[in-house]
């Protein structure tokens, strides 16, 4: 049976793909950025294209969990307004789509970076389908592949550019994701429990494994792990460069954007971290002063 173009709107098509996630494929460029390479045209076009590639790989991924997840989408009264729980977008033609972008990101990729990176991204894809066939079950470690999909961002961004990437970089990145993670984590299990009583909310198998106590000990330990990778690798990249200053300044604000997340994260308002984030004036403006410091650092000393 043919699939009518008309009874899927373009709209619900791009909602199912979830572009507001997008922003997490920035990290593609975290290799060139912190290499002050990132503004030679040579390496833009390419993290452009990575970037691109991995939001046609991650939607696909998106597509196949909410396919896996529709019965459960459909009680839960936020999930089931979801294109394809809401019926917007059929599951056949879901699917299709899905099968569709994986092709042509792995065919791009081969054919202009080389084999390397399409193992790369089969990597990432690979951690993807994992999570959404089973490992969302499993307590602790669906967290970790969650964190590890923002690492491999990262690594192919410095594949894809001949960019070498820093081991304490790297840990920054796979720590300060998974305190994103633990944060989403002990919100939706504030929420599952109001006033001692649990919510009407279907909740993730892996969530009735965590106590509060347990996640926001997790919590401090990863935000305390990741700003000390971070200062880590200010300090070697600092050294190296002969601009230790800058560079290891930006570790401040950076810190104070940790522990005011950690208060969004105690107050059980961190289940949507992108939103929470940008919402939140402290962080925006500690973060801008991080930013700031940190451009100011590279572009010095490179």
């Amino acid at each position: 049976m043919a699939i009518s173009v008309q009874a899927v709107p373009l709209h619900a098509v791009v909602r199912a793909l979830r572009p507001r996630q997008w922003l997490k494929n920035v990290l593609v460029g975290a290799a060139p950025l912190a290499a002050g390479v990132v503004a030679r045209p040579d390496v833009l076009w390419r993290v452009a294209l990575l970037f691109c590639l991995l939001c046609a790989v991650s939607g696909a991924g998106y597509l196949v969990n909410d396919i896996r997840d529709v019965d459960y989408d459909r009680q839960h009264p936020e999930k089931r307004l979801r294109p394809i729980a809401s019926g917007a977008v059929s599951i056949r033609y879901a699917g299709i789509m899905a099968s569709a972008l994986v092709c042509a990101s792995f065919t791009l990729a081969f054919i202009i970076f080389g084999l390397n990176l399409l193992i790369g991204l089969i990597a990432y894809i690979a951690i993807s389908m994992s999570y959404s066939f089973g490992i969302k079950n499993v307590a602790g470690v669906e967290m970790l592949f969650v964190a590890m999909g923002f690492v491999i961002r990262a690594v192919l961004g410095g594949m894809g550019t001949n960019t070498r990437l820093s081991a304490w970089f790297l840990v920054f990145i796979g720590v300060a994701a998974l305190l994103v993670v633990v944060g989403k984590r002990q919100s939706e299990l504030a929420r599952l429990d109001v006033g001692g009583q649990a919510a009407a909310v279907p909740a993730r198998t892996a969530l009735r494994s965590y106590s509060s106590r347990y996640l926001q000990g997790l919590a401090w330990l990863s935000a305390v792990v990741a700003v000390g990778a971070y200062v880590m690798w200010a300090v070697t990249r600092g050294v190296l460069d002969d601009e230790p200053v800058l560079l290891i300044a930006s570790s401040i604000p950076l810190a104070a954007s940790v522990r005011r997340y950690l208060r969004l994260i105690a107050a059980g308002k961190a289940e949507t971290p992108e939103e929470a984030l940008i919402a939140d004036r402290f962080i925006v403006f500690t973060f801008a002063m991080w930013f700031a410091l940190f451009a100011a650092a590279v572009a010095l000393g490179s």
